[in-house]
């Protein structure tokens, strides 16, 4: 096997997202899969990357940018020449190894290997490969070709279900909580909450083309007609990451599932996934009030200054005190957040397949979406 096209490559990289159940889309799935090498550099890597490949370059940055100028001033061969040079037989022998033991670690003893577009530094890297002992096949394409799948997948998307709800009503939360279910979690794939408070300071966001790749490996290859996979109810931004216009425009049209809860539930639910969680992590309680307060600062000018003032006045108070810090979440739910939504919501007509409160809805979807009868 000296080549795999992009679609058999994507295949394999199925397996490398939390996709509720692999076998929905092919039942012949290994379990194990070939080592994904993505030999570009990592700065080409860093602006988009497919899930499951890891970043092991043949040329780095530096050196990248080297050829990539001498091709510009002296042509091809003068750049190959100079690749060659810079990657000398210790830096060859020191690359080769890493790929090696990543199809060492796959347990199939098979590498895929993909660059740009499936030219020289994926072939050069796979011929290094095969005289170090193992096998290995290049991706026809290269990530251009693979992205190239992905893009066409987000423009169709699949039928969707939306689960929505006023902030804090447990949206994730019911969305973790469905083995078995077809579902993706936006927020996971984009590592944000989806608010103003949703920054992860543990988890930097991926880079737009990631997630796009991310959010669209779960609909490439999905049978039509298939079960309708859920979804949460996103803004069309997810902290910097943008839902594919053609994604954002079927979930507008999808029907719902609302989950209801009382605005104290939804307090002490934000209280304990922005204040206590955080704090249980190990963040510093004085870090943890200084992003508080500039994530309510920052919609100042949403809020208007009497409402952010008061917000910022009693967040300052339940740090000082350790507790009560529903006081300033209460006002933002019912005051801005509860308002903006149901704003949001006049937008679309959607039907509601169901509402209820969490435990309910969690019943409902399990009968209807994981039934042996579907």
């Amino acid at each position: 096997m000296n080549s795999v096209t992009a679609a058999e490559a994507l295949k394999f990289c199925r397996a490398f997202l939390p996709l509720p159940d692999p076998q929905t889309f092919d039942p012949e799935l290994p379990l194990k899969t070939p080592a994904l090498l993505d030999v570009r550099s990592e700065g080409e890597a860093a602006e988009g990357a497919i899930a499951g490949f890891v970043n092991l370059p043949i040329l780095t940055n530096s050196e990248r940018h080297e050829v990539g100028i001498t091709y510009k001033v002296r042509g091809q061969d003068a750049a190959i020449r100079l690749g060659h040079r810079l990657v000398g037989s210790e830096v060859r022998a020191a690359r080769t190894v890493a790929w090696r033991a990543a199809i060492l670690r796959s347990g199939t003893g098979t590498g895929v290997v993909a660059c740009w577009r499936g030219g020289l530094r994926s072939g050069t890297a796979a011929e290094w490969i095969r005289e170090a002992g193992a096998e290995c096949a290049t991706v026809v394409g290269g990530y251009k070709g693979m992205r190239r799948e992905l893009l066409a997948a987000a423009e169709t998307p699949p039928p969707l279900v939306v689960i929505s709800g006023l902030t804090g009503s447990g949206k994730t939360r019911l969305l973790q909580q469905i083995p078995g279910v077809p579902r993706i979690d936006l927020e996971q794939l984009a590592a944000h909450r989806g608010s103003s408070f949703g920054r992860r300071p543990e988890r930097p966001q991926p880079a737009q083309a990631t997630f796009e790749s991310a959010l669209a490996l779960h609909f490439w290859g999905r049978p039509l007609g298939d079960t309708p996979i859920l979804v949460e109810d996103e803004s069309l931004r997810i902290g910097r990451c943008a839902i594919p216009r053609a994604v954002k425009a079927r979930m507008e049209t999808a029907p719902l599932i609302w989950v209801e809860a009382s605005v104290e539930e939804r307090a002490r639910s934000i209280v304990v996934e922005y204040v206590d969680e955080p704090l249980r992590g190990g963040e510093p309680p004085l870090a943890l009030e200084a992003r508080l307060e500039a994530s309510i600062l920052a919609l100042r000018t949403k809020l208007g200054g009497e409402l952010q003032a008061r917000v910022s006045k009693s967040l300052r108070e339940a740090m000082a005190q350790g507790r009560g810090h529903e006081a300033w979440v209460e006002p933002l739910l019912t005051e801005y957040y509860d308002r903006m939504y149901r704003h949001s919501q006049a937008k679309t007509e959607r039907k509601t397949l169901y509402s209820g409160d969490l435990e309910s809805c969690k019943k409902w979807i399990l009968d209807r979406f994981a039934s042996p009868k579907r």
